[in-house]
């Protein structure tokens, strides 16, 4: 059985993980979208948590383009932990929502997947957000 990652590490993970990998996002005029599996193999920062099986089902995974909730709903399981990897399970729903729209809001990266000043501040927010519960 592998060790609970803390809500604090799983958003330092993220922010780390798309320095080098690609964000699973497609950005046009219309705006931001996002899959949690892409053809190319890609993930959000949802997706890249989910369990292999589901990263298996690529773009034709149920939900693949939706919010969180009707992800679950599209994957007919209650429950978050249901979906993800082991070391990612023990946080919220509304966890897995706030680290997906820290990821799916563009402005918070640049093109090379670093953090802009916006996306700095929103990093830090949701690190002291999750932090206090921590404690």
């Amino acid at each position: 059985m592998s060790k609970q990652m803390k809500a604090t590490d799983i958003i330092r993970e993220t922010v780390a993980y798309y320095r080098t990998n690609l964000r699973g996002v497609d950005v046009t005029d219309a705006g931001t979208q996002c899959r949690y599996n892409w053809a190319d193999g890609s993930h959000c920062a949802v997706g890249r948590c989910l369990e292999k099986k589901y990263q298996d089902m690529g773009e034709d995974m149920p939900g693949n383009e939706q919010d969180v909730e009707s992800l679950l709903d599209h994957l007919e399981v209650n429950n978050i932990d249901d979906v993800l990897q082991e070391k990612y399970r023990g946080h919220s729903k509304e966890f897995w929502e706030q680290l997906q729209d820290f990821h799916d809001y563009s402005a918070n990266w640049t093109n090379e997947n670093r953090l802009t000043c916006i996306g700095e501040d929103g990093f830090y927010i949701l690190i002291d957000r999750h932090k206090v519960q921590e404690k």
